[in-house]
């Protein structure tokens, strides 16, 4: 009765999909967000190895001199707006910077976890007897590829423009002033991130070798952010099918059915309840140690929407009441940061409470897994062999729909619990922050 999946025989058949074919775009991220070890056997992996270590080691140094140089350039801010500006690009790039080299620095522990959803794939034919189930399997993980797919690009592709917009600004008001004053040599050099530059960016390559260094750093830090979140995402999105499966299976009426009438010592109720139990363990695992991994950098970027929502409401706040391109432009970069930024955090957040929500429903699905049927039968035979089914069947019973009844939280450090009811208290803080912040800043004027 024992219910561990080590004692099946976790071989792929040869009309069945690999986990790779549905998870292939979180295997690629994997690989292009994190420092490998160069394989020396064959030349051009080799090569594209390489190049792709130089690129993630020169985003992650001009992150840091990025960061390095606004700490630097605090000491120089003139009045509380400056600090402000100031500190929410610092706690950007050491975010960005922190879940990046956090993601790199473990990749090893996150192999191991996508090893444990691998053991969960090669589970899920044993809970469903039917074709038309593992079918439906399959249908849940295509979608939740797409999903994958849609979500990586869409999320990657937003926040690329809204750090290219970012930067851009300072060339579209400088372009602006200098139209209106007709005198190009008396405008002056703003770059989009206030840092302490070593050398003179009055004249045009000097301004040109630091803002290429700014766009670099922006990019490292969006690349940074990006790569974990999407890997959060897809990851949850891939268990979420396998769970919905699992209702699925649980209360399917067609493999009930199927088994009723093979009802054999192989094939019956009580081995489906079995496997059912071993399958939901080893989801329940792979969550337990995804959990385990993403808790600090979730904890991190917990406090970064706080702060950054906080920063962006009390920058738009201060934003003078004029229709200049200036204020239009900066007005119009907040609102979008804003955006952003909770729809990076919404998107976490609702994850978290779909999957508990997923969760929660195997119970039902157990209990309409016409468990009684099998009590029935066994029950009018009388025999030993009848009472110890009727026996295993409750303790399988027991097992998963206590095990379900307990929430799958998914936990941001020692504070935060990752949920909506938490993005919604998140949003309220950072807003009261900000109106806290927008009152001694009005005092001290």
């Amino acid at each position: 009765m024992g219910s561990n999946e080590d004692d099946f025989d976790l071989n792929l058949d040869d009309n069945e999909i690999s986990v790779e074919r549905y998870t292939c775009h979180i295997i690629m991220l994997m690989q292009y967000s994190s420092i490998r070890k160069i394989d020396n056997t064959m030349p051009v992996l080799r090569w594209k190895n390489m190049a792709t270590m130089g690129i993630i080691v020169t985003l992650m140094i001009f992150d840091l001199l990025l960061l390095a140089s606004e700490l630097i350039n605090m000491k120089n801010a003139p009045n509380m707006e400056i600090l402000v500006i100031n500190i929410d690009g610092i706690w950007m790039h050491f975010t960005g910077f922190v879940k990046w080299s956090y993601y790199t620095w473990n990749m090893t522990k996150f192999m191991d976890n996508y090893d444990t959803l691998k053991k969960c794939h090669l589970l899920c034919k044993k809970v469903n007897k039917c074709d038309s189930g593992y079918t439906k399997f399959q249908t849940k993980m295509e979608k939740a590829r797409l999903n994958c797919k849609i979500f990586m690009y869409s999320f990657i592709g937003f926040f690329c423009y809204g750090a290219l917009h970012w930067m851009m600004n300072p060339l579209f008001i400088q372009s602006y002033q200098s139209g209106v004053t007709n005198n190009v040599t008396s405008k002056i050099r703003q770059l989009p991130f206030h840092s302490q530059i070593p050398w003179n960016i009055d004249h045009l390559f000097g301004y040109t070798c630091a803002y290429i260094a700014q766009l670099i750093g922006e990019m490292g830090s969006v690349f940074g952010n990006c790569s974990m979140d999407v890997f959060y995402v897809g990851s949850l999105m891939i268990a979420c099918a396998q769970l919905e499966y699992l209702n699925y299976s649980l209360a399917d009426e067609e493999n009930i059915e199927f088994v009723n009438r093979f009802s054999t010592r192989n094939i019956d109720l009580e081995k489906k309840l079995k496997e059912c139990v071993i399958y939901h363990q080893a989801i329940l695992k792979y969550l337990k140690s995804f959990e385990e991994l993403i808790s600090l950098p979730m904890f991190i970027h917990c406090i970064y929407t706080t702060g950054a929502l906080c920063l962006i409401s009390f920058q738009a706040s201060i934003i003078s009441e004029t229709t200049d391109l200036a204020s239009v432009i900066k007005l119009w970069s907040l609102v979008e940061y804003f955006l952003f930024t909770c729809y990076q955090c919404f998107c976490l957040c609702f994850c978290a409470s779909y999957i508990a929500t997923v969760g929660l429903q195997v119970a039902n699905s157990a209990y309409y897994s016409s468990w009684e049927l099998i009590m029935h039968n066994k029950h009018e035979k009388f025999s030993n062999i009848g009472r110890s089914e009727i026996r295993n069947v409750k303790c399988f019973m027991q097992m998963i729909i206590m095990r379900s009844q307990q929430p799958i939280l998914l936990n941001a450090g020692p504070f935060y619990v990752l949920s909506l009811e938490t993005f919604k208290a998140l949003l309220g803080m950072a807003i009261s922050y900000s109106i806290v912040l927008r009152r001694v800043n009005s005092i001290e004027n």
